[in-house]
């Protein structure tokens, strides 16, 4: 029982900033991974795919609210959106159309 309270207490750090990391700390949001490619948009001649990802791992986050919360207190700002690409785009099926009757 002490040493499960004294993991609660001690405060657990961020390894960029060295600082302590608590659950009023806003939580930044995390890009997922990319889904599957999604069908040729042609069967030949060229055409592309996409592919996209979610800014939901997790997602942004206000702080935890103070316990008891304070009132009137403004609400507290989102963590940082995900920076970065979130759509994907390939070629696919590159190679020549028949030609009818060639």
């Amino acid at each position: 029982m002490f040493l499960l309270i004294l993991l609660l207490v001690t405060p657990t750090y961020s390894s960029e900033t060295n600082s302590p990391v608590t659950s009023r700390d806003p939580v930044d949001g995390g890009f997922s991974d990319f889904g599957e490619w999604s069908e040729c948009s042609a069967s030949c001649g060229g055409g592309f795919q996409t592919r996209t990802r979610t800014c939901t791992q997790p997602s942004p986050a206000p702080p935890a609210p103070p316990s008891p919360p304070a009132p009137s207190t403004p609400p507290a700002p989102l963590g940082a959106d995900c920076v970065g690409v979130d759509l994907e785009v390939q070629t696919c099926n590159e190679n020549d159309c028949p030609v009818d009757g060639g």
